[in-house]
């Protein structure tokens, strides 16, 4: 059996006006990806605002949105670069690219953050090829800007 590494990718993410998406990871053409961990906390905004965050799992990459590249970091501190490509949301409007298939649905409020730390029956698998995409459902405070971090394993 291969060996599987671990990733995290910290991103900061400010909204535009509209419900969008935050992240897009597609996971390498010959390994699936595990999610282990997702958190959404807001930095500096007093208000307490509820807001809806879900996770897709998609044939084809999102379109009519800009993008930045996000480096996966290696939690295993052995020098191996991630092969998922990572994205996050620059400007735009997300539109799924393929088929997307909602997976997990939260709502929380922007002052308590979002932790999605699953047991590992229950950890979200992104095959080979395919993206996984975290999106906002509505719109979360315009001036608030989030602290967004990932974590993956490759298999």
């Amino acid at each position: 059996m291969a060996a599987a590494y671990t990733f995290a990718v910290p991103f900061t993410y400010t909204p535009g006006a509209a419900a969008n998406a935050i992240l897009q990871i597609l996971a390498p053409a010959a390994k699936p990806v595990l999610l282990q961990r997702l958190e959404i906390t807001q930095q500096g905004d007093a208000a307490s605002t509820p807001v809806a965050v879900e996770l897709d799992r998609d044939t084809a990459a999102g379109t009519g949105w800009t993008t930045t590249a996000l480096t996966p970091a290696d939690l295993n501190g052995n020098g191996t670069t991630a092969g998922s490509t990572v994205v996050g949301y620059a400007s735009g409007t997300w539109v799924a690219g393929g088929t997307a298939t909602a997976l997990l649905t939260w709502g929380f409020n922007v002052l308590a953050g979002l932790l999605y730390l699953p047991v590992p029956e229950e950890r979200v698998l992104i095959p080979a090829g395919q993206y996984g995409v975290v999106r906002f459902l509505t719109a979360p405070p315009a001036s608030t800007v989030f602290a967004v971090n990932l974590v993956f394993q490759e298999l």
